[in-house]
């Protein structure tokens, strides 16, 4: 899971999710998720790690 927004701040106007900052906002395994930084309405993205690899490799999008 990575940190999609924190309540009270800018969201950005990306179709699918950031590429950025990667190493900040994927959840480890061993973090409760106050320590990784969700509060109250944080909103949180679930995904396959393997096909966001291949995206963040070559981030086009189709419809």
């Amino acid at each position: 899971m990575k940190i999609i927004h924190h309540a009270h701040g800018a969201k950005t106007n990306e179709l699918v999710m950031s590429t950025e900052d990667d190493d900040q906002l994927i959840l480890q395994e061993d973090q409760t998720l106050r320590a990784a930084g969700v509060a109250h309405e944080t909103e949180v993205a679930f995904f396959n790690k393997e096909d966001y690899g291949l995206y963040k490799a070559n981030p086009t999008s189709s419809w």
